[in-house]
């Protein structure tokens, strides 16, 4: 599923950043039960969330719609681990930190 070397992107450090900021307890580069790895995990009110930062390689070509292996991975990890899974496309999140950054300026 999962090789033991992992590559973070500057959009999920971006993300951890954010939630760290947040004072959001999580897990970069967890394993979950099944074998995946997910991006990030993090306990909300005793519930388990996976994390999953999307860059454009998750994608159709340049389309918003989620390639076959990502939207696997998505529905295997909830249905047989049992986590909610949330994506968080980099075009939101792109948009998301320039709308703050001009917030700030």
């Amino acid at each position: 599923f999962s090789s033991i070397e992992y590559n973070t992107s500057n959009l999920q450090r971006s993300v951890a950043r954010v939630l760290n900021e947040m004072g959001m307890p999580f897990v970069e580069e967890a394993r979950v039960d099944i074998g995946y790895n997910v991006d990030m995990l993090l306990e909300m009110d005793g519930c388990k969330i996976a994390v999953e930062v999307d860059g454009p390689t998750h994608y159709l070509g340049c389309s918003k719609i989620q390639n076959g292996a990502t939207r696997l991975k998505r529905r295997q990890i909830n249905a047989l681990d049992g986590l909610r899974v949330v994506s968080i496309p980099y075009w939101e999140w792109n948009e998301m930190t320039k709308t703050d950054k001009v917030l700030e300026s």
